[in-house]
């Protein structure tokens, strides 16, 4: 099953429940909002995503790797980031 999750911009780190064994597909704007679809057994455990925004130009710390990057057309454009990291 493919699942979306609504991902919040703030606060820049943030835990996501998915069930064990998710797939990331993609992380995009959707209305202007960051949405992630994963391919989920929804009946799994869950597990939880350790997840934090970077800016363009921002030290990347603590991180596991990296998840997406989505850009936000405001003004001035917004480039983020999206990685795991570690507690």
């Amino acid at each position: 099953m493919i699942c979306k999750y609504t991902l919040p911009l703030l606060p820049a780190r943030f835990d996501l429940a998915v069930p064990f064994g998710a797939q990331l597909l993609a992380c995009q704007l959707q209305r202007g909002v960051p949405v992630l679809w994963a391919e989920v057994t929804p009946s799994n455990d869950k597990r939880i995503w350790r997840l934090e925004w970077f800016g363009t130009g921002h030290e990347i710390r603590n991180a596991r790797g990296h998840v997406a990057t989505v850009q936000i057309q405001e003004d001035p454009p917004l480039v983020l980031h999206l990685y795991e990291v570690f507690e």
